[in-house]
């Protein structure tokens, strides 16, 4: 993956244009074949996914061309920083919502949806239109908005694509394009200060399930709010990439904490800790990823558990984890389908929280 930051150029012909600089040296492998935009010298953070339409190579600034439908995300003129990428990941699950005021019911509507839509690039505020069939009048076209994905959006519809139909109020549809623009923002901002801060390379890898992993859960007793605030304070030395607070009701806690420990090509080292409870006890899923598997055990049972171990109170050490089995001592094997629009699973035989793999969780 490239970055390269340069001008875009509105060129109403061909689209959008972005102007490279001086003399850049472009040469994109076959797959790399689209482009995300992010930040702006006018005032406004935003990202934007397109395809890469052409590239051409005249005069002293190559100049590259885009999926023209994008033509309102960004303006004339705006200095962006471009991520040259190859396609985005297929679509496991796709979170559509609907007005209620359309006379169909939420639930699945994979078959329907699918059928027209294969192939298709989604990110967030995307549009997706499909043809409800009925037996009582003539097939008529619903219109609905993206709220969300596994992975994570910009995302590729195929044929083994789900669909979850969400229905929203009116007032709670319409301020879904705000939602999206905010998303849209929050991924610029993060990609910018991960480029910066030079862990993005070590997240795509975990993205792109180029790391190992050795996992383990831990039982304590102690209000999770509380466990999850020592524990982002327990890794000082590290870099916080993610701190998040999923869910947070009289019932149900979901905290997640992402840390990076190294910076480097072949000595990642990423720590995940992900917090759920209720009341007064809860239950830590700690990850650790990178390269080495001789590393990744060192840092788990030698640095990270001992670190819990002593600050969180009536700790007492679980089964090691499996990705998408239930981080309690159940071990239960956890179904997709099962996951709500923010990718948390319940699991079905002992109840605990599960949030789904981090592929399928980083922008």
């Amino acid at each position: 993956m490239k970055t390269v930051t340069c001008k875009v150029k509105l060129v109403f012909r061909n689209g959008i244009g972005i102007v490279l600089p001086e003399d850049t040296e472009l040469e994109l492998a076959d797959d790399e074949k689209y482009a995300l935009l992010f930040s702006s010298t006018i005032g406004r953070t935003s990202s934007v996914f397109a395809e890469i339409n052409e590239i051409v190579k005249k005069g002293k600034n190559p100049l590259i061309y885009l999926d023209k439908r994008i033509a309102g995300e960004i303006g004339d003129g705006e200095e962006v920083t471009a991520l040259i990428s190859s396609a985005p990941p297929r679509a496991d699950v796709v979170f559509l919502a609907v007005p209620d005021t359309v006379t169909i019911p939420g639930g699945d509507w994979s078959s329907i949806v699918r059928e027209g839509n294969i192939g298709k690039i989604i990110d967030y505020g995307t549009s997706l239109s499909f043809i409800v069939p009925s037996t009582l009048r003539e097939p008529y076209i619903v219109q609905s908005q993206i709220i969300g994905s596994l992975p994570f959006p910009p995302v590729k519809i195929h044929e083994g694509t789900k669909f979850t139909i969400v229905k929203k109020k009116q007032a709670e549809f319409t301020e879904l394009i705000y939602e999206a623009y905010k998303k849209r923002e929050e991924r610029a901002l993060i990609l910018k200060e991960r480029i910066e801060n030079g862990y993005y390379e070590a997240l795509m890898e975990l993205k792109n399930n180029k790391l190992d992993s050795l996992g383990r859960s831990i039982e304590f007793h102690a209000k999770p709010k509380v466990a999850f605030k020592v524990l982002k304070t327990l890794f000082d030395s590290y870099k916080t990439v993610n701190e998040q607070i999923v869910m947070d009701t009289s019932e149900n806690f979901i905290g997640n904490l992402m840390f990076v420990s190294q910076i480097g090509k072949k000595d990642i080292s990423i720590v995940e800790l992900i917090i759920t409870g209720k009341e007064k006890s809860g239950n830590i899923a700690i990850w650790v990823y990178g390269y080495e598997v001789d590393q990744i055990h060192e840092r788990l049972y030698k640095e990270v558990i001992p670190k819990i171990n002593s600050a969180i109170e009536g700790v007492k050490e679980g089964p090691e984890l499996i990705p998408m089995y239930c981080a309690g001592n159940c071990g239960e094997l956890l179904d997709l389908k099962d996951m709500n629009e923010n990718g948390v699973i319940e699991c079905p035989a002992c109840g605990v929280l599960n949030l789904i793999p981090p592929n399928l969780r980083i922008h």
